[in-house]
């Protein structure tokens, strides 16, 4: 049979009881405690990860808007470098004389041209080699063939040999190279001649200039011949109109 307890276990037991029981209390408590902070910990995550986006967004929108400001800056800059160097550069003019002098001797051509070049521009044009070229296109485009030989005078500059000072003027009188005559008599009307004028001028010590034109010569009718050493020469006044489209100003 069980044994009764007595008066002072009866009361021990009591306050194991309260004790427990306060116990579970303030773990309940402290388990609250810790979910509402954890909740707590949660929304100021959230709040600091969706105030962060916003920064982050603001930040990529600060780094756009700076980006177009030095692109904005940095075409400005090349703009008004641009301005002022074409403001400052030299800049050649030229004119060929409207008529001139080819000569036919034995089974070639040749030309004798004059004319002037002109430094327009603020600054010394450095360098200035100039060329021209006659030649009988074919079945090719006039200016096709001249800005040809622009660009192979391009490629084979020499020695340059002239300055020119802002406003000075230079007269030009050149003697193309001769064309093999193998073709009616050019003052006969019976085919075309060509001439190629070009040059080159430096406007800085890394860049160079150029400036060009093509021009078709027209027979005058006024012509004079003559042997010498048992080779024909004849002679005739030519006339030299430029082509618009065939200009090459650098």
């Amino acid at each position: 049979m069980p044994t009764l307890k007595t008066a002072e276990e009866r009361t021990q037991e009591a306050e194991d009881r309260e004790e427990k029981k306060e116990s579970d209390r303030a773990l309940v408590r402290w388990t609250f405690a810790l979910f509402a902070a954890t909740v707590g910990l949660i929304l100021a995550t959230g709040v600091l990860g969706y105030f962060g986006l916003q920064q982050s967004r603001d930040m990529k929108d600060s780094i756009r808007v700076a980006r177009a400001s030095a692109v904005a800056a940095h075409r400005s800059n090349l703009i008004t470098r641009r301005h002022f160097v074409a403001e400052q550069r030299p800049w050649l003019k030229w004119k060929i004389d409207e008529f001139g002098l080819l000569e036919r001797q034995g089974d070639k051509l040749f030309i004798d041209v004059s004319g002037e070049i002109q430094n327009v521009g603020k600054t010394p044009a450095i360098g200035i080699e100039y060329f021209g070229k006659l030649y009988s296109p074919g079945k090719d485009p006039p200016i096709n063939v001249g800005w040809a030989y622009f660009d192979e005078h391009l490629r084979s500059l020499t020695v340059p040999r002239l300055t020119l000072l802002p406003g000075e003027t230079e007269p030009i009188r050149f003697k193309p190279h001769p064309l093999n005559y193998k073709l009616p008599m050019v003052w006969r009307g019976e085919h075309d001649l060509w001439l190629a004028f070009h040059a080159v001028y430096r406007i800085s010590p890394e860049a160079v200039a150029e400036i060009g034109g093509v021009y078709e010569i027209g027979t005058t009718g006024n012509f004079q011949g003559e042997r010498r050493n048992g080779v024909e020469i004849r002679r005739e006044i030519i006339q030299l109109k430029e082509f618009n489209a065939g200009r090459r100003v650098t």
